[in-house]
C-alpha cells in the first residue's frame, strides 16, 4: 500500500485508533493489517466475547507519527490539532534504542485523553464522504448530535448500539440546545468565575432528565417532563 495515495482527514477529537481504521477502510484493509505499519509489542483489549473494545486508542512515539500524517496524506500539524492523543508520549515506545523506529502502543482511551463515544455516522459522512463507523472523546454533556438528533453512546460497551434515535423526543434534543446558554446566564450571575464548575453541577440534571425519557433498559419512552438545559452537540 502506497501512503498518502488517498487522503484522509481526521475528525475534531477523533481516537487516533479511529482514524487508523477509517484509514483502512479506505483502501479496503483490515485495521490490523495497517497497523503493521508500525511496530507494536502489546494488544488491544478485548471483550469477553473476544472481540476488540471501540474505546481501545493507540499512542505513537515521534517516527510513528510521521508514518500517520503520510499515510493520511496531510501534516502533522492537522494531526496534533485533531487528535487529543496524538502528542500524548509512552516512555515505552518514545525513549531507548529503538525510538527512532515507527512504534505503536494499545491503550484505553479514558486513561489517554478521556471519554469516549461513537460518533454520528451521518456527520461522518457528511464530512468525508463515507459513513464508517468513528469514535471521538465526547465529555457525557456533548453527546446529543443535534443535527440528526441521535444520542451518541459510550464506546466501551459490548453491544451493536452507537446511537440512540431522538427524533420521536424532541424535548431532549431542545435541552441540549439551550444549554449554552444555561451556562452562560449561570456565569453571568456568578460572575464568571464559577461557572465551570456551577455548568458541571448543573449537567446532572440534562443527563438524570434524558436517563428518565431513555428508561432502565436503553428503550425509548415518553419523558415525563421536558429536560432544562443545552450544549453542543456534533454538528461536523
Amino acid at each position: 500500500m502506497a501512503a498518502g495515495v488517498l487522503r484522509t482527514v481526521p475528525l475534531a477529537g477523533e481516537l487516533t485508533a479511529s482514524l487508523i481504521s477509517r484509514v483502512a477502510a479506505r483502501y479496503g484493509l483490515a485495521a490490523s493489517s495497517v497497523m503493521r505499519l508500525w511496530t507494536c509489542r502489546n494488544s488491544p483489549t478485548r471483550h469477553d466475547g473476544g472481540g476488540v473494545r471501540a474505546d481501545v486508542e493507540v499512542v505513537l512515539n515521534g517516527a510513528g507519527r510521521g508514518v500517520l500524517a503520510e499515510l493520511c496524506g496531510v501534516e502533522l500539524a492537522v494531526l496534533v490539532r485533531a487528535l487529543p492523543s496524538f502528542t500524548v508520549d509512552d516512555p515505552k515506545i518514545s525513549t531507548g534504542r529503538d525510538a527512532s523506529l515507527a512504534q505503536a502502543r494499545w491503550r484505553a482511551a479514558a486513561a489517554v485523553a478521556g471519554e469516549a463515544a461513537f460518533g454520528c455516522r451521518l456527520c461522518t459522512a457528511r464530512r468525508t464522504g463515507q459513513a464508517l463507523r468513528a469514535v471521538r472523546y465526547l465529555p457525557r454533556l456533548q453527546r446529543i448530535c443535534l443535527r440528526h438528533g441521535r444520542w451518541l453512546l459510550d464506546a466501551d460497551a459490548d453491544q451493536p448500539l452507537e446511537h440512540l434515535d431522538l427524533r420521536l423526543l424532541p424535548e431532549v434534543v431542545a435541552a441540549q440546545r439551550r444549554w449554552p446558554g444555561v451556562c452562560a446566564a449561570c456565569g453571568a450571575r456568578r460572575g464568571g468565575a464559577g461557572a465551570g464548575v456551577h455548568a458541571g453541577a448543573c449537567g446532572g440534571g440534562l443527563l438524570v432528565g434524558a436517563g428518565s425519557v431513555l428508561g432502565a433498559g436503553g428503550d425509548l419512552a415518553a419523558p415525563s417532563a421536558p429536560a432544562v438545559g443545552r450544549q453542543r452537540g456534533i454538528t461536523a
